[in-house]
């Protein structure tokens, strides 16, 4: 989570990422290439994803609630 916390502005997304049971993303992703990027575990509820592109990139185990993607 500290590792993913320090890309959340960052316009390029990639790598991996892998949540702990009880992290929760709730964030605002706008104008963000995700890109070769993993995302395990944790929760995102509440999240927009504005304008994001995404290549190669997959959620696994992640729990996703309330999230919107937007154009």
């Amino acid at each position: 989570m500290e590792y993913l916390d320090k890309v959340l502005s960052q316009p390029l997304i990639q790598g991996e990422f892998c949540l702990k049971e009880g992290d929760i993303l709730d964030y605002l992703w706008k104008n963000q290439e995700f890109i070769e990027a993993h995302i395990t575990g944790g929760s995102m509820i509440d999240s927009s994803f504005e304008d994001c592109i995404f290549r190669n990139t997959t959620f696994e185990n992640v729990f996703m609630d309330d999230i919107d993607f937007v154009r």
